[in-house]
């Protein structure tokens, strides 16, 4: 199933010219639950961490998937690189089987 997603990417590593950029295409790759190739270009889920790759909020129909990831139980809020923005959506059971990183 290839899923079709738009991607806002919020680049910090890739420089100002490709800040706030829109991507909108199918998804070819899933790497984990917090990286995604979108038209050849990686993204990491925002709240994660950045290493090289472009940082995003992406939406599939009109949700956000680390939302969804993350109130699924299948993934832990980073607040150091969201904000908090998914605190509020971890669930005991993802709490208790995940280990927050370090970096977090």
């Amino acid at each position: 199933m290839i899923l079709w997603i738009q991607a806002l990417i919020l680049s910090f590593s890739a420089g100002p010219a490709l800040a706030n950029r829109v991507i909108e295409s199918r998804v070819t790759v899933v790497r984990d639950v917090d990286a995604i190739v979108v038209a050849s270009t990686p993204v990491r889920l925002n709240g994660d961490r950045t290493y090289d790759w472009w940082v995003g909020i992406c939406f599939l129909d009109g949700q956000d998937i680390a939302a969804i990831a993350v109130a699924s139980g299948h993934a832990l809020d980073c607040r150091r690189y969201s904000g908090g923005r998914y605190r509020d959506l971890e669930t005991p059971a993802g709490r208790s089987r995940i280990r927050r990183a370090g970096y977090c």
